[in-house]
C-alpha cells in the first residue's frame, strides 16, 4: 500500500498553538477542566458566575416571573451604584478623566470568546484587554465630541445595528427560555440513537510543547504518571489539558487513526505545526456511552443543542409571518435545510453566473404577511452593487454552502433580521434596562466606526506604498513559484483509495472517470479546489504536488479532514493535478485586489490616527507611561485588530 501522507486539520492546529488545547471542545460543548499545568489560564474564568440550576417546575412548563422592566430599571441602578462603591483594585491604566483597574480588566476577560483565549497567555490577555479598555474610552469619547453622531446617515447606521443586536439577544434569550432541562435531554436522547450509538470515546492527555527534547521524552512513554511529571517538571514551555470521554468524531482524523491503532498507554505524536509540538497520551478508548443526564451534563450539552433551538424558535416565526424564500430558479426552499447540507455541491458556474445576471433589482427573493423582499434589499444590506460580489462566494466557503443557494441562504439571514427586529418592537425588548447597556456599547462602536470613516482619506500615492510593502513581504521565491489546479476524491478507508489508485496507474481506469462517478447527481466525493498557492498549502501536500505532473493522479494516498468539505467521515484522497501555472500576483489593475490594498491604507492611517488620541488623552497603559506604550511594536497589531472590529 502507498505511504499515507497525514496533513494536520487547520482548525485544529490554531485551537492547540497558543500554548493551550481547546481541541474541537466547542463542537460537544463539554470543556473539561485543565490541568494544574494550565492554572494560570483557568484563573482567567475562575470568577465566572456560575448559572443558576434549571428548577423541576421549568420542565413542567412552569415559568419563574420576572421582575417588571421598571423593576429591572431598579435593579440596574442600584448594581451601578454598587459597581461604582466597589471600583477598586489596582490601577492598570489612567487618562484625561478616566481610569482602569485590574478588577475591569478581569470583568472584561470573562467576556473574551474561548478562540481568543486559547490563543494567548494570561498575561498577553490582560494587556490585550487593558489596551482594549484605553482604545474604546479614549475613542468613543473622541468620536462623541467630534459631533460625528449627528449626521442622519450615521444615527440611521446605529439603529440598524443596534436593532439587529436587540434581535439577537431576544433570540438568544427566547432559545435560553426554551431549553429546560427536559427539552434538552430529549435532543440528547436523539442524538445518541442517530450520530452517537456505536462510536468509540476516547480520554487524552493533550500537550503542547516549545521543546522538542520535552515531545522526544514523551514519546516512548507507556505510563500517564511518567507523562505527567515530565509535563511538571517543564512548566515554562509545556502545557496540558486532560480530554476526558471525547466522541471519535471531535478528534481530528489524522490523530485518531494513531490512537485508534496504537491504543491506551501509548503517546501520539508528536505532530510538529510551526514550531510547536503536539502530543497526546492515549489514557483509554471505550465503546460511546449514553451519559447519564445529571445537572453538569445539561449546562454542558446545552452548547451543542442551542444551534437547533435557535433554528425551532426562527422556524416558529416564519410560519407565523407565512415566510417564503425563493432560490435562483425562483423555487420555493426551505432556508433551514441549506447550511444543513455542509457540501461543496458540483455547480455550473456559467449557468449560475447567466440565471443571478438575469435576476432584476425588483424581482422577489422573499415574502411574507404584507412584506416583500427583493434582489435590491439584499444588495443594499450587503452593501454591494451585483449578485456576483466576492462577498457571497466567501459566504459560500464560510458555511458549506451550495454556491447556487448562497443568495437564498443571505436572504434568510435579512429575513431573520427582519422577523426579529419585529418581535422586539412588539415586546419592547429594546426598553429592557440589560439590553439599553449592551446597545450602548453598539453605539459606541459605530461612533468610532463613523468617527474614522470621516477622518481617514487615503489616495492613490497611500495604496501603491501599502501595495509595495506587501509585495516586499513575500519572499522571492513564492513569487517566482507555481499555482496547481487541484481535484480530489475522497474515500472511506485507505484500503479503498489505495485499491483505486493501483487501478489508475495501471491503466485500468482514468481519473476523470473516477471524478465524474465521484460527483454525479447523487454522489458528491469530488471536490475541485481550483487553482492553489504555496501560501496556505500545508507543506507536505504541496511537496507532494510539486513532484507530481500536470495531467496526472499523485502516487500517494493523502489523508485529509474530509469534514472541511463537507464529507464527514471521508478522509482518504487521490490528488489530481489538473494543471499548473505561474504565480498569480496581486495587482493595482485588479478593482477588487485595489480595494483590498486600499482597506489596508485606510486601517495603517486609524491606526496613526488612533496613536495620536491614546497619546493625548491617555497617561499610563499596563503599568507604563503611555509613551512606551506606543513604542511596543504588538500596540500597532492590537490597534489594528480593534479598529477592525469598529470599522
Amino acid at each position: 500500500m502507498k505511504k499515507t501522507m497525514k496533513i494536520l486539520s487547520s482548525v485544529f492546529a490554531v485551537a492547540v498553538l497558543g500554548g493551550l488545547i481547546y481541541a474541537y471542545l466547542s463542537n460537544n460543548g463539554i470543556r473539561e477542566k485543565q490541568s494544574e499545568d494550565s492554572e494560570e489560564q483557568v484563573d482567567v474564568k475562575k470568577d465566572k458566575p456560575v448559572k443558576e440550576e434549571v428548577k423541576a417546575d421549568e420542565d413542567k412548563g412552569t415559568k419563574k416571573e420576572e421582575p417588571s422592566l421598571e423593576g429591572k430599571a431598579i435593579e440596574k441602578e442600584q448594581e451601578e451604584k454598587e459597581k461604582h462603591e466597589k471600583k477598586d483594585g489596582k490601577v492598570v491604566a489612567e487618562g484625561v478623566g478616566f481610569t482602569i483597574t485590574d478588577s475591569e480588566v478581569n470583568d472584561k476577560i470573562k467576556e473574551l470568546p474561548d478562540q481568543i483565549i486559547s490563543r494567548m497567555s494570561l498575561k498577553e490577555i490582560r494587556t490585550f484587554v487593558t489596551w482594549q479598555l484605553v482604545y474604546e474610552k479614549v475613542m468613543t469619547d473622541v468620536a462623541k465630541n467630534s459631533g460625528v453622531g449627528k449626521d442622519a446617515v450615521v444615527r440611521d447606521a446605529i439603529n440598524k445595528r443596534k436593532s439587529t443586536v436587540a434581535g439577537a439577544l431576544l433570540l438568544q434569550k427566547e432559545v435560553e427560555k426554551a431549553m429546560t432541562k427536559g427539552a434538552v435531554k430529549a435532543h440528547y436522547d436523539d442524538k445518541y440513537e442517530k450520530e452517537i450509538k456505536g462510536k468509540k470515546e476516547v480520554s487524552l492527555i493533550a500537550i503542547t510543547t516549545t521543546d522538542k527534547n520535552v515531545a522526544s521524552k514523551l514519546k516512548p512513554l507507556k505510563n500517564e504518571e511518567e507523562v505527567r511529571k515530565i509535563i511538571a517538571s517543564n512548566p515554562a514551555n509545556t502545557k496540558s489539558m486532560d480530554l476526558n470521554d471525547r466522541l471519535q468524531d471531535v478528534i481530528p482524523p489524522e490523530i485518531l487513526g494513531e490512537v485508534l491503532a496504537k491504543g491506551a498507554g501509548n503517546v501520539v505524536g508528536p505532530f510538529d505545526i510551526r514550531g510547536t509540538h503536539m502530543v497526546f497520551f492515549v489514557k483509554k478508548i471505550d465503546d460511546a456511552k449514553k451519559k447519564d443526564f445529571n445537572d453538569e451534563m445539561y449546562e454542558s450539552y446545552k452548547q451543542v443543542a442551542m444551534r437547533d433551538f435557535a433554528a425551532d424558535t426562527l422556524r416558529s416565526l416564519y410560519k407565523k409571518n407565512n415566510v417564503r424564500i425563493f432560490d435562483v430558479d425562483k423555487k420555493e426552499i426551505d432556508p433551514f435545510e441549506i447550511a444543513k447540507k455542509n457540501e461543496k455541491a458540483e455547480t455550473n458556474q456559467k449557468d449560475l453566473t447567466a440565471k443571478l445576471a438575469k435576476l432584476k433589482d425588483e424581482d422577489v427573493v422573499a415574502s411574507m404577511d404584507g412584506k416583500q423582499l427583493t434582489v435590491k434589499d439584499v444588495k443594499e444590506y450587503f452593501k454591494v452593487t451585483s449578485l456576483l460580489d466576492p462577498t457571497f462566494v466567501a459566504m459560500a466557503q464560510q458555511f458549506g454552502i451550495p454556491v447556487s443557494e448562497v443568495i437564498a441562504y443571505a436572504t434568510k439571514l435579512i429575513v431573520d433580521d427582519w422577523l426579529l427586529s419585529q418581535e422586539v418592537e412588539r415586546l419592547k425588548y429594546n426598553k429592557d434596562p440589560d439590553v439599553v447597556e449592551k446597545l450602548k456599547e453598539v453605539e459606541n462602536k459605530e461612533l468610532q466606526h463613523a468617527y474614522f470613516k470621516v477622518n481617514i482619506k487615503v489616495n492613490n500615492s497611500d495604496v501603491k506604498l501599502t501595495f509595495n510593502e506587501y509585495m516586499e513581504s513575500i519572499p522571492e521565491e513564492d513569487k517566482n513559484d507555481n499555482e496547481i489546479s487541484v481535484k480530489l476524491v475522497f474515500f472511506d478507508t485507505s484500503e479503498d483509495a489505495s485499491s483505486a489508485l493501483k487501478s489508475i496507474s495501471a491503466g485500468e481506469k482514468k481519473f476523470g472517470d473516477l471524478y465524474k462517478e465521484k460527483t454525479s447527481s447523487d454522489v458528491k466525493d469530488g471536490v475541485d479546489l481550483g487553482y492553489i498557492k504555496k501560501r496556505g498549502t500545508p507543506p507536505e501536500l504541496w511537496t507532494l504536488l510539486k513532484k507530481g505532473a500536470s495531467g496526472a493522479c499523485c502516487k500517494e494516498v493523502v489523508e485529509i479532514d474530509g469534514s472541511q468539505f463537507g464529507l464527514s467521515g471521508k478522509n482518504y484522497a487521490l490528488v489530481f493535478i489538473a494543471d499548473r501555472r505561474p504565480v498569480t500576483l496581486p495587482s493595482l489593475s485588479n478593482e477588487q485586489e485595489k480595494k483590498y490594498f486600499q482597506a489596508m491604507a485606510e486601517r495603517k492611517a486609524a491606526v496613526v490616527l488612533a496613536k495620536k488620541h491614546i497619546a493625548t488623552h491617555a497617561k499610563t497603559i499596563d503599568g507604563v507611561s503611555v509613551e512606551t506604550a506606543l513604542k511596543n511594536p504588538a500596540s500597532d497589531n492590537m490597534l489594528q485588530a480593534f479598529i477592525g472590529y469598529a470599522r
